[in-house]
């Protein structure tokens, strides 16, 4: 009764949101688990012995630990019923949460057109591409795959202790070896989309991280959180996942988030389905959600789209590397996710100290509109389109590494023509600032809402629970005193009754569940974006002060700054000047030897200084 219920809650759902769990974006099949597994949290730093005997509890055994001390991988008789195991588990003080281990899926693409390769320089940027694997043959990733320099290939030891033996390419995190390689058919889609990468990151020396997670057309959930957790922790700068689903896990989530934290790009497929409806990973607050157009920018009538979408990219007919040394022309938004990752890569590649926002200042600087092609989804895009164009415009900016001193004026600066447009950008940034400010009171409005429907439906549920109990009880009283049949009939009915009670309000609760995620995704990104332009608001208003100031004879502020720093140093100096004459007129007590010379190794023109004093 307990799995029916279940499966009957989430086919529910499903259909409520008109998509199904974790699928590749090209399609959305119904959704589907592994038989046999879940995902279960645990509180910190219980031990895999504690995490043994809970499993042992339900009739299941501990698979593997996903996240060592905090989620493991559970497995079990594929006869047993998930939810019923789930359930059991939830029940344990020691289990924070469990998850049946949702299955994605690949699909095939028609293969055509001539192979492309970039080469270039720039710092190298890994780009891990969790997926179904990489043909690492292909000819076009020649001196483009990533390589674990602390690793000994075929050795059979995990040289560099990161818990992986021989990953020197990457790894296969559904097969667990070592070989990240893909196949033909339906594992060719990870290495189409990394011909993507290398297709928006121009000339750059961008390496492939092949994280294979599957074998296509199916790939679970744990493998992929593993992946993404690897990336974070061995290098990754960006990470592409051309996957997506309507159902919010709440362990994909934190995958996301602990790869957020370490400061790498994560960047999703919208999905294939035509709605506006949030997919996940890409609505999460910290990933890039990017949609799909055809080569004039006008969107993909199977894209997604929707205010959680951040760019848009050609995704209709795109020519990319595919199995065995080939090339396949493709359709799917898998494959605009991808090169705005390489764009990212190439901005990362010239400028590797900036942060990830500072890269999505730039890719939206140089987007262009789609609005006006797209009326019937204005706003819903995102900031814009990147094209080809925007990845040779951004290569051929090469941006200044944050830090690098301001360069000096050039002779016959036109000065009050920059004064002039520096005025009109705080212009434009002070009306880019209100409507940011209406749309965050927007998303703290639209999260108030959602928190109260959770507190209502939650109500609802406690109470549909309660009279469903009492319908149970009710009904086997009637049968333990052999009640009359229609009275009996009655009370069936009444526990049937009670029972579709608590199904629509555990739907209600998953549906208000959601709603509350998206919001509070949606509250992220409005922070998100009005801390931009306020920085950036900011940073106009210093460069039109410093303007008018240097217009009207004075010192620019990099002069100041400057002037500050000497006049510091010189202060420094007379105090150690000082310091040396006091040692000097004091006797050293016995036993403490010499007093050593001052010296300052990070600023060895100060010692030079002093000692010439």
């Amino acid at each position: 009764m307990r799995e029916s219920l279940k499966a009957y809650i989430l086919v529910f759902v499903c259909l409520l949101s008109f998509q199904s769990p974790l699928v590749f974006a090209e399609d959305a099949p119904e959704a589907e688990y592994q038989p046999g597994e879940v995902l279960v949290q645990v509180e910190p730093q219980t031990p895999p012995e504690e995490v043994e005997r809970i499993a042992a509890s339900v009739g299941a055994r501990l698979n593997r630990p996903i996240v060592p001390g905090e989620l493991y991988l559970l497995s079990f008789d594929e006869d047993l019923p998930v939810f019923e195991i789930i359930e059991q588990l939830e029940i344990h003080p020691a289990v924070q949460y469990a998850e049946p281990n949702y299955l994605l899926e690949a699909f095939l693409h028609t293969a055509g057109d001539p192979n492309f390769s970039s080469t270039g320089g720039g710092a190298p940027v890994v780009v891990a591409v969790i997926d179904t694997g990489i043909d690492l043959a292909h000819p076009a990733f020649t001196g483009h795959l990533y390589v674990n320099s602390q690793e000994i290939a075929g050795d059979g030891i995990d040289n560099d202790g990161n818990g992986y033996t021989d990953d020197v390419n990457g790894y296969d995190f559904y097969s667990r070896d070592a070989d990240p390689t893909g196949r033909a058919g339906n594992g060719a889609h990870g290495t189409q989309v990394s011909g993507r990468v290398l297709a928006g990151a121009v000339d750059a020396q961008v390496q492939l991280m092949a994280l294979r997670v599957g074998p296509g057309p199916r790939i679970d959930l744990a493998a992929s959180i593993e992946a993404i957790r690897y990336a974070a922790d061995n290098g990754a700068r960006v990470i592409n996942m051309s996957f997506g689903s309507s159902f919010p896990s709440t362990f994909l989530r934190q995958a996301v988030e602990y790869a957020a934290g370490r400061g790498a790009l994560l960047v999703a497929a919208a999905g294939n389905n035509g709605w506006s409806l949030p997919s996940y990973p890409a609505a999460f607050a910290n990933v890039v959600s990017v949609a799909s157009s055809n080569a004039s920018g006008v969107k993909s009538v199977f894209s997604n789209y929707g205010p959680t979408v951040d760019f848009t990219a050609i995704g209709e007919q795109v020519t990319t590397t595919t199995w065995g040394g080939a090339t396949a022309v493709v359709d799917g938004t898998s494959f605009s996710a991808p090169f705005v990752a390489g764009v990212a890569a190439r901005i990362l590649a010239a400028a590797p100290n900036l942060t990830v926002q500072q890269v999505l200042e730039r890719l939206r600087s140089a987007a262009a509109d789609v609005n006006a092609l797209n009326p019937g989804n204005r706003g819903l895009l995102g900031a814009g389109l990147v094209t080809d164009e925007t990845a040779r415009r951004l290569a051929d900016a090469f941006p200044l590494t944050p830090g690098n001193p301001p360069a000096e004026d050039p002779p016959g600066d036109d000065l009050e023509g920059r004064l002039e447009q520096a005025r009109q950008e705080v212009a434009r940034l002070e009306a880019a600032l209100a409507s940011a400010q209406s749309q965050l009171d927007t998303a703290t409005g639209q999260k108030s809402a959602a928190e109260a429907e959770m507190r209502a439906v939650a109500d609802q549920r406690t109470y549909a629970w309660g009279q469903l109990i009492q319908a149970w009880r009710a009904r086997l009283d009637g049968i333990k005193r052999k009640a009359p049949p229609a009275e009996q009939a009655r009370l069936d009915q009444e526990y049937r009754n009670a029972w579709d009670t608590v199904r629509q309000a555990m739907a209600k609760r998953l549906e208000a569940e959601q709603k509350l995620m998206v919001a509070n995704s949606e509250l992220k990104r409005a922070q998100e974006r009005y801390k931009d332009v306020s920085n950036q608001l900011a940073a106009a208003r210093d460069l039109v002060a410093d303007l008018e100031r240097r217009l009207e004879g004075g010192t620019s502020t990099a002069a100041l700054k400057r002037s500050s720093s000497q006049r510091q140093v010189e202060s420094a100096l007379r105090g150690l000047q000082r310091v040396r004459e006091l040692l000097e007129e004091s006797p050293v007590p016995e036993g403490f030897g010499e007093v050593p010379a001052l010296s300052f190794p990070e600023a060895p023109s100060l010692n030079q200084e002093l000692s010439s004093r």
